[in-house]
């Protein structure tokens, strides 16, 4: 039987958002939705499904990029990640945690991120 591709981008994006410790409404934002479509969204275990296709999609799809890639930065190091979404970056202009609620701020977090690895 092959998975809800839907459900397990929903569960993995919710997962790297309650890792980087995203509220909520935060994690709302940066699939930037409307919430009535979600019913009972919890950031811990999402089981609303999501298009890859659609812009919540390819918007979850940034997010866990950009965790995989702090993953990578940080030796998986939770704590640093934490630290690093959550503290404010000169050369971002701010913190990271409040630039992933738009898709210019996912896009720029992910460019910066990628500029770091060698």
């Amino acid at each position: 039987m092959k998975p809800n591709q839907g459900l397990v981008l929903a569960k993995v994006a919710a997962r790297a958002a309650a890792e980087l410790q995203l509220s909520t409404a935060q994690y709302i934002d940066v699939l930037g939705v409307d919430v009535t479509g979600l019913n009972g969204l919890n950031v811990a275990d999402s089981g609303t499904p999501i298009d890859p296709q659609s812009q919540a999609g390819k918007r979850a799809l940034q997010l866990i990029e950009i965790y995989q890639l702090l993953q990578s930065q940080t030796g998986n190091d939770h704590a640093a990640m934490v630290h690093w979404m959550t503290t404010e970056n000169r050369r971002l202009g701010s913190r990271p945690i409040d630039l992933v609620a738009t898709t210019a701020g996912l896009g720029q977090i992910t460019a910066y991120l990628e500029s770091l690895t060698p």
